[in-house]
């Protein structure tokens, strides 16, 4: 069997067709994923989760906490979101809650965006969150969810919004596209073709009631066609063509950073110390983490880092439940607000741990998380290293 080019290419536009309509139906769903419902000018901030309107609002960001007046850690705070608008702007654009909309401090609970360049926003509550003067608090009365925010979110994944009507008028040009594809020359023919039974019945029935006519005068042998065929034999090999293409990426995926390894005895490790490097759109931010006692309630952390004023170690003590920062060359006590410093930094560890899990046991790891976007490269691993208690002290 042939397959002219003219019936290829019919068969690719069709194809190309219910692509773009899987993608577009993609887009409207992504596009529905930040709702712009509410612009302004921020005149006051409040604390690291709060700030005003000039309109009057009280805004309050959504599933994050800051330390509130008199708290440790409410300066800086309040003074990273001052510096955020000083650099971005003071007009912020809002995704307002659908679900609880207000709370009890009748702040509108919000995802609140700056413009961050011509293409995207910044996402201001994770930007809360990366600098490390808020942490998370996922509340479920609201739409939102913490964990699948982007620091960069695309202007056009965002507004202008797609409406009922919009997405009515672009499916029924789609669908009248595959329509109109249906009853080009090409399609019917190739509809034909593939109903060779229903074609012969015709001729059968014809011939009951018609007596044959004479013999027909021997026809000119026609011209061979310009136009490429593809025969059975080159329809069979491109099949196997992707058949390896599809075989060979599946290997690579398979066999990513080492996969199916025994992770060094990852699972197992009673201590643990390693780098990482977190690279998102041409940025990149280096942390190292020490881990004893694994596994136990006396777990020791030692975070060193490099955040937007410096760099900055943070220290918790699982068995005495106590956590200090360091910063500005000074150390900060932050055991009153242990549960929420060990949340965050060991759910942070406790995820490369596992990732480390399909490490091959020698070199680098490097992965891509899918919520955040990041690549991760973890780096200097070392398995039951010999870490001394003084360094998970004070000091």
């Amino acid at each position: 069997m042939r397959y002219s080019s003219k019936t290829v290419l019919t068969l690719f536009a069709m194809a190309l067709t219910a692509l773009l309509t899987v993608a577009f139906t993609v887009a409207v769903v992504k596009a529905d994923t930040y709702e712009i419902d509410k612009e302004g000018q921020v005149n006051q901030v409040i604390d690291g989760d709060t700030f005003n309107l000039k309109s009057g609002d009280k805004i309050g960001l959504a599933d994050i906490d800051a330390p509130d007046s008199n708290d440790p850690g409410y300066q800086r705070a309040t003074d990273y979101l001052t510096d955020l608008f000083n650099q971005y702007g003071w007009y912020v654009f809002l995704d307002v809650d659908n679900i609880t909309g207000t709370d009890t401090r009748g702040r509108l609970i919000c995802v609140a965006f700056v413009n961050y360049n011509v293409t995207h926003y910044l996402n201001v509550n994770r930007a809360m969150i990366e600098s490390r003067n808020a942490y998370i608090d996922n509340y479920a009365n609201n739409e939102f969810d913490p964990y699948t925010w982007q620091d960069l979110v695309s202007k056009s994944s965002v507004i202008p919004e797609f409406d009922e009507l919009t997405v009515a008028a672009a499916l029924m040009i789609l669908t009248l596209s595959v329509l109109a594809l249906s009853k080009s020359p090409a399609t019917k023919s190739l509809i034909q073709t593939s109903n060779p039974i229903k074609e012969r019945t015709k001729v059968q029935k014809s011939a009951m009631s018609i007596p044959p006519p004479p013999p027909p005068p021997p026809l000119p042998t026609p011209k061979p066609s310009s136009a490429p065929k593809f025969n059975r034999k080159t329809m069979i090999a491109l099949v196997i063509i992707a058949i390896i293409v599809v075989a060979i990426v599946g290997v690579i995926l398979a066999t990513r950073g080492g996969g199916g390894g025994t992770g060094g005895n990852v699972a197992g490790a009673n201590s643990l110390q390693f780098s990482t490097d977190f690279a998102f759109q041409g940025t990149s931010t280096t942390y190292t983490f020490s881990a004893k006692n694994i596994g136990t309630s006396s777990t020791l952390l030692r975070i060193e880092g490099t955040g937007d004023k410096g760099a900055f170690i943070y220290i918790i003590n699982g068995a005495q439940k106590q956590a200090w920062v360091y910063e500005n060359g000074a150390w900060t006590n932050l055991t009153a607000y242990y549960s929420s410093t060990w949340g965050q930094w060991n759910s942070t560890f406790t995820e490369l741990k596992e990732e480390l899990g399909n490490w091959s046991g020698f070199g680098d790891y490097t992965y891509t998380d899918q919520s955040s976007g990041y690549t991760i490269r973890i780096y200097s691993i070392a398995v039951n290293p010999s870490l001394a208690d003084s360094l998970f002290e004070p000091s």
